[in-house]
């Protein structure tokens, strides 16, 4: 696991009153994913099995894409780009990552097929209600939930523009909207209390290009990576150019979080990264099928019936493999920012009774305590550092403003810094521990972060240090002078 994975893992197999209190205590993402995945691990803790709802969200969002995407395509087209969706690298990584990306693919292809169907199918109610309440489970899922309902806000107006659906119907749309909006500002108002900065680049042409490609092609690298990626490209701006409904949905759910990311980047703070266009991989797979279709109508004009079959043929074959190579050298080439399992081996492979394990950052301590420990360590509420160094400014007021009473009822009163394991304590918190002060060797486990800079330890040398990703292992011995 790596560190956001780390988050979703600790929290499912906490208590169900734990879990919420933590998720709005220590991440910036509301509570409903971790929810589920809580229920999840109700059958089992193990990492394994945690894994596989990851696995179960992404291919439910293949099943979902074919079934909606029957209002958007021919029933060729619809394989097709079920085809395409299934092989894509965004997939695999989807399954590879303890985090909310295939349930929020698979509620961002439902959002768009119920939006389509209220302002298209006669009775518009129940689809109106269904888009309202899946806005509602994706915005209380991830900190981008929140954007969807301006990405379908846009995918509405498109529609109206080309439907000209009465009066009636918009306006209970923009009554439902308000309302779904309302009912979304407790997320919104959760984000003012959180620091959602993190490490971005600013988006460039050159990134922009990278990260559209990426949500293709995936990390797979080499000359033949581009020329899919070229064939691809092609056969969805033919898509778009052919069909309004296509139009529509690249125009909402690609051009716009594209667009946004740019402004947000340029105008606030950099916060690109492909991970906020997770609604962007369906939308491309059907526009892929629709080009791939309408080029293979163009040809059977001009060259008839059998030449037509053959073009959608070969450009089908020939994208899937693309797509599929690349998602087997994803899974081959999986690479996560840190590695705490690895980081928690080598660890143990040396570790000897009496010895600390300082683990600075909350987030790096829950992952290197699960594989340690096991998944039931202890309560990130419980074993946490109480120092000023270690609790964020906005954390301290509200904190303050509970009191202590109410502090003790949510369980926000830490009761220890320390977890025991096999005769040495590790040990989370960025202020100085008396346990340092008293140990022989230390096990130093510093993430790299922008909150904070390393932590540096007087009075110690190092004996060994290996990097894990964002993670530093170094093991630290009381310095010995000699006179």
């Amino acid at each position: 696991m790596w560190t956001d994975e780390v988050f979703a893992a600790t929290f499912a197999v906490q208590p169900l009153f734990e879990l919420i209190v933590a998720n709005l205590r220590f991440d910036a993402h509301p509570p409903l994913y971790h929810l589920q995945l809580h229920l999840w691990a109700l059958i089992s803790q193990s990492t394994h099995w945690l894994y596989l709802n990851s696995v179960a969200w992404s291919w439910v969002a293949v099943l979902a894409l074919c079934r909606c995407s029957r209002d958007f395509l021919a029933p060729g087209a619809v394989i097709i780009a079920t085809l395409l969706f299934a092989v894509m690298p965004v997939g695999v990584e989807w399954a590879h990552n303890l985090r909310m990306y295939g349930m929020m693919g698979f509620l961002s292809i439902l959002i768009w097929y119920f939006c389509y169907r209220f302002f298209t199918q006669e009775d518009f109610h129940k689809p109106g209600l269904v888009v309202a309440t899946l806005l509602l489970v994706i915005t209380y899922s991830h900190v981008a939930g929140l954007l969807m309902l301006g990405y379908t806000g846009v995918y509405s107006l498109c529609i109206i523009l080309q439907s000209r659906p009465d009066q009636a119907r918009i306006w209970w749309w923009a009554k439902t909207y308000f309302v779904t909006g309302l009912l979304a500002l407790p997320a919104a108002v959760n984000l003012l209390v959180r620091d959602t900065s993190f490490d971005a680049p600013l988006p460039s042409p050159d990134v922009i290009v990278k990260s559209l490609a990426y949500l293709i092609i995936g990390p797979a690298t080499g000359g033949w990576v581009y020329a899919i990626v070229s064939i691809a490209a092609i056969f969805i701006i033919v898509g778009f150019g052919a069909d309004s409904k296509i139009r529509a949905l690249l125009l909402a759910f690609v051009a716009t979080p594209v667009a946004l990311g740019i402004i947000v980047s340029l105008v606030v703070q950099p916060t690109w990264t492909t991970r906020m266009l997770f609604m962007a991989p369906p939308a491309l797979a059907i526009a892929a099928a629709r080009g791939i279709f309408e080029t293979g109508r163009v040809v059977g004009g001009l060259l008839g019936p059998l030449a037509r079959q053959i073009t959608v043929s070969c450009a089908t074959v020939l994208i899937a493999i693309g797509l599929g190579a690349a998602s087997f050298w994803a899974a081959e080439n999986h690479r996560k920012p840190a590695n705490y399992h690895a980081a928690a081996q080598e660890i143990r492979a040396d570790l000897k009774k009496g010895d600390v394990i300082l683990v600075p950052e909350a987030e790096a301590f829950w992952g290197v305590a699960w594989y340690l420990v096991g998944p039931n360590w202890g309560s990130p509420l419980e074993v946490q550092d109480q120092s000023p160094e270690s609790v964020s400014e906005k954390w301290t007021k509200i904190l303050d403003w509970l009191g202590p009473v109410s502090r003790a009822r949510l369980h926000l009163e830490p009761r220890t810094r320390i977890v025991s394991y096999n005769g040495t304590d590790l040990i989370v918190g960025l202020s100085v521990s008396p346990l340092i002060d008293n140990a022989k060797r230390v096990w130093l486990v510093n993430y790299a972060n922008n909150r904070h800079p390393y932590v540096r330890l007087s009075g110690f040398q190092e004996c060994q240090r290996k990097a894990f990703g964002s993670l530093t292992v170094q093991l630290l011995t009381v310095s010995t002078s000699i006179d």
